[in-house]
């Protein structure tokens, strides 16, 4: 048979309800998504801190996030987003055509 591919896992990182007692929960969401080509943060949640404190409890380094994809404007969708660019400078950030001008600016004044 021809190459194996890696499973694909999906893991909440940032919900507001509470699945797993050793995460934070609040209103918002994240997951990471690991087994494509590139491993993906969907969504920031709201808040940095808890997204960046069940991540640690996850056991995911913001270093192996390669793409962040944002599937709206909504804060309870973005508002992590900052802390963990202060993290990973550097890291590719997706986001859909309908952004406000003034996010995508605030992006490409980041780096991203």
């Amino acid at each position: 048979m021809g190459s194996e591919r890696n499973p694909l896992t999906i893991t909440v990182v940032y919900d507001n309800n509470p699945f797993n007692p050793n995460l934070r929960a609040e209103w918002g969401f994240s997951c990471f998504i690991e087994g494509l080509e590139k491993s993906i943060l969907f969504d920031t949640g709201a808040k940095g801190q808890i997204l960046l404190v069940n991540m640690e409890k996850l056991g995911i380094k913001p270093e192996e996030i390669d793409v962040i994809i944002l599937s709206h404007t909504h804060r309870d969708h973005t508002g992590g987003l900052e802390v963990l660019i202060s993290k990973k400078p550097a890291i590719e950030v997706w986001i859909p055509g309908f952004f406000p001008s003034d996010f995508k600016e605030d992006l490409r004044k980041k780096g991203e």
